[in-house]
């Protein structure tokens, strides 16, 4: 399941990589990342796709949100 997960995300990344910036925001609660991705969008950054929450091995959750800025 990981190995699909991750080929889905590579492959959703392809059609950013010919974009000026991507980045994307990382954060252990929702609180943090919704901080995070107002302060790019603020910037002039779009959010790409939804939010996607993994766990850790200790069964933490991991919030993450790719931006995208086209020029």
């Amino acid at each position: 399941m990981k190995k699909l997960i991750m080929i889905t995300a590579m492959f959703m990344a392809m059609n950013t990589w010919s974009a000026s910036d991507y980045l994307v925001c990382e954060w252990d609660d929702n609180e943090d990342l919704t901080k995070c991705v107002n302060r790019f969008i603020n910037k002039g950054y779009q959010p790409v796709g939804g939010v996607f929450v993994a766990y850790t091995k200790t069964g933490h959750k991991k919030y993450f949100q790719s931006l995208i800025k086209f020029d």
